[in-house]
Order: structure tokens, then sequence, then C-alpha cells
């Protein structure tokens, strides 16, 4: 079911510059796809160069660096941690910390 979604993925990202939304469901379309990390990085490079803030990329982001898909438990606490101590009081990015250890403890 994947294959096809790609194509119209990019063509929603290229329809929408300004936009992240498509580029999120690309990097979860490269999750489930089995895409390189390097090609997820490069995606996430788009999307935080669109909108640096954007929650669910952010969330999605997280997955990405967790140990069981493209990194390690380093790394997405590094990536949690950093995000958190930038929010703002009650921004969406606060949860991603106990998003991070709700991960680390599924792996347990």
């Amino acid at each position: 079911m994947l294959p096809p979604a790609y194509e119209h993925l990019v063509h929603a990202a290229n329809a929408a510059p300004d936009r992240p939304d498509a580029l999120n469901h690309l990097q979860w379309f490269g999750l489930g796809a089995g895409m390189s990390r390097e090609d997820l990085d490069f995606l996430w490079d788009r999307i935080i160069e669109r909108d640096p803030w954007h929650p669910m990329s952010h969330q999605s982001r997280l997955q990405v660096l967790c140990q069981k898909w493209e990194g390690s438990h380093e790394e997405m606490f590094a990536f949690a941690r950093q995000a958190a101590a930038l929010a703002r009081k009650g921004d969406p990015l606060l949860e991603l910390v106990p998003r991070a250890h709700v991960e680390r403890f599924i792996m347990l």
C-alpha cells in the first residue's frame, strides 16, 4: 500500500512549499517503507526549514530517532530534551520528553 502514496506525498509537498505537513507524512512513509536514515535526515532538514516548531513533525522525528527504528535512546532523548528546552510554556513540544520515556519503556 505504501509505494503509490510516495508520488502523491511528493506532489503535495511541492504544491505547498511553505507547509511541512506533506513532508511530515513523507517522514512517516519513510519509516514504513524502510527509507535510509540519510534520506530521513534530509526530510527532517526540509521540514524544519518550513516550520521549526511543527509539533506533529517533531513527534514523527522522535520515532525516527527511536532505537526501534533508525536511532538510539541517547539520540532520541537528546532530541526531545533540546526541543523541550526551547519550547515555551504550554507548547506541545514539551510532551516529547515523556514520549521518549514511553518509547524507552516499550523497549524494555
